[in-house]
């Protein structure tokens, strides 16, 4: 027999066997490979602006799609393997959302093994990912896997990493943790309800971390316990929010426009959930707010969100808001300043007839801030903290002066 020959025939059941399933494997690894840059080609074809190359690779993927087994295992190598661009795993972390909801067929239709597979890149990817982008999107997936798997026991190696990430010494674990946290406290199930204790201590340390990313992080997760949970542990969330504000004012001095709007937004979600919590901190928020809206380091639109959560807060409890002083004396007076903000000439001012953006303008933010507060709070209300301003504007010999006395007239009545 020559050296290395093959001891059985070709056509021997026994060697043929072995090598159709060597050829079988080898066909399946090429196919998954192969469709790597071929998942490029497709992220980059959905997102041109050419209808007819779209609407090709949206049934391109499609077709994938009806799959789910080779889809997933497709998919999952693409994000496990950094072979594919970024722009695709970014588009691949969206659609495996999607993807992998209760509802979805194509979750339904893969097998146990190609789930496993899926959660297991899941969790690698978020303890070793290195792009904070990538990270969040599959912070997204796991909370919507996480959702309708953990409570029927489906995915119990979810909790022991989640603990791990909380706890983490590297922020970037921590932030995922409370990330994915966050989106597991509206499914309170008996594995998070035991986590509460170390998330709530995780939490206000990282309310009060120097880095914008962590406090961002806990912020959201705060607002989402408060809004899932009830009873005690509901009114244990709720006892954070002083050291919410208080990220709030230092994000503000630090001029983090971006973090700073992400919080405020937050603000506004647990104001139009149950205002009756921020009533003991009225004074505090209104004051706040109102040096956020008044800081000329931020950008307009920051400080018109400021500007406009005092509006809301006054709108859902107007009796509240009535009582604080800081209203007449300080947020009155800073919107009327406001109008007073216009560097223009005159015969420019009046005859431009293009409409302004108002988030550009500070002008637009103290006319819209007088007009609200006047509907919510009264309009004598408004009208009283005002005159003594609107009189001395009135007698200015600037012209800007007089126009904001009469805008701000216009406006509260």
């Amino acid at each position: 027999r020559r050296p290395h020959a093959h001891p059985f025939p070709q056509s021997h059941p026994a060697a043929a066997a072995p090598t159709k399933t060597r050829r079988k494997n080898q066909t399946t690894q090429r196919k998954i490979m192969s469709a790597i840059p071929m998942l490029d080609k497709i992220a980059r074809a959905v997102l041109s602006h050419d209808n007819s190359v779209r609407k090709e690779a949206e049934k391109v993927y499609q077709n994938l799609r009806e799959k789910p087994d080779a889809y997933l295992a497709e998919v999952a190598k693409a994000l496990a393997g950094g072979a594919a661009e970024l722009q695709t795993r970014i588009f691949l972390c969206i659609m495996l959302r999607q993807d992998v909801g209760a509802k979805s067929a194509v979750w339904r239709g893969a097998n146990a093994q190609t789930k496993a597979g899926v959660q297991e890149v899941l969790l690698g990817l978020v303890q070793n990912e290195k792009n904070r982008v990538i990270r969040r999107h599959v912070c997204e997936v796991i909370g919507r896997l996480a959702s309708h798997t953990v409570a029927k026991r489906q995915w119990d190696a979810l909790i022991p990493v989640l603990e791990n990430l909380c706890t983490s010494q590297y922020p970037e674990h921590v932030e995922s943790g409370l990330h994915i946290a966050g989106v597991l406290s509206e499914y309170a199930t008996n594995s998070v309800v035991k986590m509460l204790p170390a998330i709530y201590k995780v939490i206000g340390k990282c309310l009060n971390s120097s880095q914008a990313s962590l406090q961002v992080a806990a912020f959201k997760a705060t607002a989402s316990f408060i809004m899932a949970l009830s009873g005690k542990a509901q009114n244990t969330f709720s006892g954070l929010l002083p050291n919410m504000f208080q990220s709030i004012a230092r994000l503000a001095k630090a001029e983090n426009d971006d973090a700073l709007c992400e919080c405020i937004d937050e603000i506004a979600s647990l104001l139009s959930f149950n205002v009756q919590m921020f009533r003991p901190l009225a004074r505090f928020i209104i004051k706040l707010l109102a040096e956020t809206a008044a800081h000329k380091g931020l950008e307009p639109g920051t400080r018109r969100t400021a500007l406009s959560l005092i509006v809301e807060f006054a709108k859902k409890d107007r009796a509240a808001v009535k009582q604080v002083k800081d209203m007449s004396s300080t947020v009155i007076p800073l919107a009327y300043s406001m109008l007073s903000n216009v560097n223009e000439d005159i015969n420019y001012w009046g005859s431009q007839t293009e409409e302004r953006d108002p988030d550009d303008e500070d002008f637009g933010m103290g006319w819209d801030t007088l007009d609200y507060l006047a509907c919510y709070i009264g309009g004598s209300n408004v009208m009283v903290a005002t005159w003594p301003l609107i009189e001395s504007s009135l007698s200015s010999k600037s012209w800007v002066q007089r126009h904001a006395a009469i805008c701000a007239i216009t406006a509260i009545l």
